[in-house]
């Protein structure tokens, strides 16, 4: 038998427990950011009626939790609260019940879905079982979040884990919270009730221009968005690490996002031009192998157009043919166009540094790692349907 100062002991454990849970899922950086951010917007007040609909949806919410069954506001209610209801259905994403929490984040995207990205970025690394499903099994409150952010962006996001990392399921949330705090900003909000998206601007991107500054910003200075050269690389992956057996075809893309169409030298075997350095595990240059680079042939000219409104065109290169990369560990292959001094009026004249985000920011050089055969990338997935 549990004698009562037993009972009140194991009361006052508990709850120290579920306060120190709550405490832990607060240190999330991005959702303590969320709730900051959420100071600075002046939210309208939300009339009698609406109040009322709010409490009554914070009241459905829990309601369900309890009883472990899946809510969704309908859409005449989220019309009528619209993003007043913010504020207060916010809150409940700190809640100590996971499915509270999950729950809150449907509601916050059915009262207005660009105000809950934010929410949905501090949730995706959470672990908080959300079974809701009676066929699917593991979900979370993460892995809800991460597939709402997914659907919220028209081109692929470009999550990326960090080469030095391997590809666990936290590892990659980290990366798509990473992604989508960074990016946002830099992209146009195409806005609808129940279907508004982001919506990549280039322009933006690659001038470190917010979106919603930029038209402003392109009357008072037109020359500055005249040519905007971009060159990033592209490998298909959201995690570059390779066995020694395989092929790693990188291509350059290279975009003009200015408003004025301009043209580069395009021939591959001017070194002085384009400039790749490849730096391997141990610091040291990698030498490029002779010839690895075929020539341009006859009828192809020294210059192409990089057209304007972000036209691409690309150049793909073999970099297990290229270089020895039988070392294992991390590898950085550097990219610059320099343009000649005999550039003419048409051409870009401005040297331009590869762009590229490996996982955590933007750096001039393209991220890989080499890892032996024998070496395992253990990826916790196990049980998470929507990773």
């Amino acid at each position: 038998m549990i004698s009562r100062m037993s009972v009140a002991t194991l009361a006052a454990i508990c709850a120290f427990t579920a306060i120190v849970a709550v405490a832990e899922r607060q240190e999330d950086p991005y959702l303590t950011e969320a709730f900051e951010g959420l100071k600075r917007i002046a939210f309208p007040k939300p009339s009698p009626e609406q109040q009322r609909l709010i409490r009554q949806t914070t009241e459905r919410i829990r309601a369900a939790a309890q009883e472990r069954d899946h809510f969704q506001m309908s859409d005449e209610t989220a019309r009528a609260v619209g993003r007043c209801g913010i504020p207060q259905i916010a809150p409940l994403v700190q809640d100590s019940d996971p499915w509270v929490r999950a729950l809150a984040a449907n509601a916050l995207l059915a009262l207005d879905r660009r105000e809950a990205v934010p929410f949905l970025v501090g949730l995706v690394c959470d672990d908080g079982s959300f079974d809701w499903m009676d066929d699917v099994r593991g979900v979370t409150v993460g892995s809800t979040a991460a597939s709402a952010l997914h659907g919220m962006v028209h081109q692929t996001i470009g999550a990326r884990v960090p080469a030095k990392q391997k590809p666990t399921t936290r590892a990659k949330r980290e990366a798509l919270q990473a992604w989508f705090w960074y990016h946002t900003p830099y992209h146009d909000w195409r806005d609808h009730p129940k279907y508004g998206i982001y919506w990549f601007n280039g322009l933006a991107l690659y001038t470190s221009t917010p979106a919603a500054e930029l038209p402003g910003l392109r009357e008072k200075e037109p020359d500055r968005f005249k040519r905007v050269l971009a060159i990033w690389p592209q490998d298909d992956t959201s995690h570059a690490v390779y066995l020694a057996k395989d092929k790693i075809r990188l291509r350059f893309i290279f975009q003009n996002f200015g408003s004025e169409t301009t043209w580069i030298r395009w021939d591959k075997t001017d070194k002085d031009i384009h400039c790749l350095k490849m730096i391997g595990p141990g610091g040291k240059e990698v030498p490029q192998r002779k010839d690895s680079i075929p020539p341009l042939g006859a009828r192809i000219p020294v210059l192409q157009p990089a057209w304007g409104d972000g036209h691409a065109m690309g150049w793909e290169i073999d970099l297990s043919l290229a270089y020895d990369l039988s070392a294992s560990g991390v590898y950085h292959l550097f990219y610059a166009y320099r343009p000649p001094p005999t550039a003419e009026a048409k051409e870009y004249s401005k040297p331009v540094d590869l762009t590229f985000w490996d996982g955590r920011g933007y750096v001039n050089y393209y991220e890989f790692r080499m890892k032996e055969d024998t070496e395992q990338d253990k990826s916790s997935v196990r049980g998470d349907p929507r990773r």
